[in-house]
């Protein structure tokens, strides 16, 4: 799977910037959230782009988790995804 091959120890301590946008049409909603899990081994990501998969209030839990780990982060884009104050 993708986030199997993200958090591979080669791969993913090294990546700085992911980009992954929706779209209305091709959603990933809750499938999108191991990919997001798998963002908590990164020590080195300054930029998320997870906007538009329209995921819902599960996505701010599991970003919640991933920050706990990464202080590096600088631009987190999450337009579209349904977030709520719930």
């Amino acid at each position: 799977t993708l986030s199997h091959a993200l958090s591979s120890e080669n791969f993913l301590p090294k990546l700085e910037e992911f980009r992954l946008a929706g779209s209305a049409k091709f959603p990933l909603k809750e499938d999108l959230l191991p990919l997001v899990f798998s963002f908590m081994t990164n020590k080195q990501l300054k930029v998320l782009d997870i906007s538009s998969h329209f995921v819902g209030n599960l996505l701010a839990l599991s970003l919640s988790k991933v920050l706990t780990t990464n202080r590096k982060l600088e631009r987190l884009i999450l337009d579209e995804n349904t977030l709520t104050l719930e």
